[in-house]
């Protein structure tokens, strides 16, 4: 009877073992705001928000604040940094990149399936 307890045990033990090394990450759905420079009164909650992908806007702006989402749902990512952008009183923003993660196994960097857009917060200059 001892034996099988023993071996149980072990079992428990490489299981425990196996399971430690595995990464478990957790995607917030907040989009996560970087003041850069100075912030702006709140804009309305159904301000639009333009935004920029593949083109700078035509008009002067100001940078002034880094946006991160990380949800697996890039509709969400988007409303989320919308709504971030709103809440310091951009008037736009400018996707930069889809955010990666990265995760260390045997000393090698591997690179994972990218989450969530960062943006940069902009506000045009009034001339």
């Amino acid at each position: 009877m001892r034996e099988v307890y023993t071996r149980l045990f072990a079992l428990f033990l490489l299981m425990l073992a196996a399971t430690g090394c595995a990464n478990v990450w957790y995607l917030d759905n907040k989009a996560k705001v970087t003041v850069l420079s100075q912030t702006y009164p709140p804009r309305d909650q159904d301000a639009l928000i333009d935004v920029y992908v593949t083109s700078l806007p035509v008009k002067g702006y100001i940078e002034f604040a880094q946006i991160r989402a990380n949800s697996v749902n890039d509709d969400r990512n988007i409303k989320e940094i919308r709504h971030a952008a709103r809440q310091i009183g951009a008037d736009g923003i400018i996707l930069l990149k889809r955010n990666t993660t990265y995760s260390v196994e045997n000393a090698n960097i591997a690179e994972n399936r990218s989450y969530g857009y960062t943006a940069i917060a902009i506000k045009y200059k009034i001339d």
